[in-house]
């Protein structure tokens, strides 16, 4: 979802809202290389603190 929200989509799957192109194109061009790591990071972490909650 973040990455919907970065690239200007609307988060819910609204068919009726139109993103233009350029806008898209534009927001991507902002997501650099660093900012998969920093995802995998986060979603790594939040994994292992569910299973030690679990474990």
């Amino acid at each position: 979802m973040l990455i919907r929200k970065m690239c200007g989509m609307n988060l819910f799957l609204d068919e009726e809202k139109v993103t233009p192109r350029q806008t898209i194109l534009d927001n991507v061009s902002l997501f650099t290389e660093k900012i998969p790591d920093k995802i995998s990071k986060i979603v790594i972490n939040h994994g292992h603190e569910l299973l030690s909650k679990l474990g």
